[in-house]
C-alpha cells in the first residue's frame, strides 16, 4: 500500500512524524508537507510563488518525506499532479493537527 501523507503543521510537526511512523507498517509512506507551519491557511494556493520540494531526512523504514515552500494545497497539487503522478497513493492521509 502506498500511502500520501500531509498536514498545515509543517513537516516536523510530532504528530505528522508519530502518525507516519504509525502508518508505515501498512506499507509506504511519502511525506509532502510545508517547509514551516502554515494554519489557517491550508487550502489556499500559492499563484505567484515559484515553488520548490526538498528531500528531507527520513522518519524511519519505508518513509519518503519532502518540504515544499507552498501551503498544504500546493503539496497536494505538486504531489498527485507531478511527484507521484506515476505512483498514486492508495491512501491520502491529513493530519495530526498540532491545533492552532
Amino acid at each position: 500500500m502506498h500511502i500520501f501523507m500531509t498536514n498545515d503543521d509543517g513537516f516536523e510537526s510530532p504528530g505528522l512524524i508519530e502518525m507516519a511512523k504509525k502508518l508505515s507498517r501498512l506499507g509506504r509512506v511519502t511525506v509532502i508537507a510545508p517547509n514551516r507551519g502554515r494554519s489557517s491557511c491550508s487550502s489556499s494556493l500559492s499563484l505567484q510563488t515559484y515553488l520548490r520540494m526538498w528531500h528531507k531526512e527520513s522518519y524511519g523504514e519505508n518513509i519518503s518525506v519532502l518540504s515544499c515552500n507552498g501551503t498544504t494545497a500546493d503539496c497536494c497539487k505538486l504531489a498527485l499532479e507531478h511527484w507521484l503522478r506515476n505512483d498514486m497513493p492508495d491512501l491520502v492521509v491529513s493530519g495530526i493537527n498540532n491545533g492552532y
